[in-house]
């Protein structure tokens, strides 16, 4: 509940306090063992990176399903001026079952080119890749340099190399 609710971690605390008192009041013969429950900030912190890490396992053994795929991408600054590229996958199985994820965030240095946003893309895609739809801004979709041209002259190269 904590992660879920953007909680601090150090919520925890007032949680088991909480816990506790409810306890004495409806069980007091289990209220010893909700003393012993660790909910302070690290152990916290612990659980919430392991439940993050089983999602991403989770989401790796989704793609590795999928027949084929799809990407929508959205390109946008934070407030600290770092763009931030979002890419969803949406993707089929053999079973016709299809599957949305949010694949990754990525941070992008420096420039926003197509060419920039191609190699973060290259890093999270496979061949399956079978469409992409994006905001439409220049970076995206120019003509000479957007990542959709890019995109379709890679694929082109890598589809004449096999």
């Amino acid at each position: 509940m904590i992660a879920k609710r953007s909680r601090p971690f150090n919520d925890g605390d007032f949680v088991k306090e909480c816990i506790e008192i409810a306890a004495k009041k409806m069980c007091p013969e289990a209220a010893k063992k909700f003393e012993k429950i660790q909910l302070n900030r690290m152990t916290i912190q612990r659980r919430i990176m392991s439940l993050s890490g089983n999602i991403a396992e989770q989401l790796n053994e989704k793609t590795k399903i999928i027949e084929f795929f799809s990407l929508a991408l959205d390109e946008s600054t934070d407030i600290s001026s770092t763009a931030q590229l979002l890419i969803f996958i949406r993707g089929v199985t053999k079973d016709f079952e299809v599957l949305e994820e949010l694949l990754g965030m990525c941070s992008l240095k420096g420039q926003t080119r197509g060419v920039d946003i191609l190699n973060v893309l290259l890093n999270e895609c496979s061949k399956t890749l079978s469409g992409v739809a994006t905001d439409g801004a220049p970076s995206m979709i120019g003509v000479n340099s957007g990542l959709v041209t890019l995109l379709k002259k890679h694929l082109q190269k890598k589809k004449h190399k096999r």
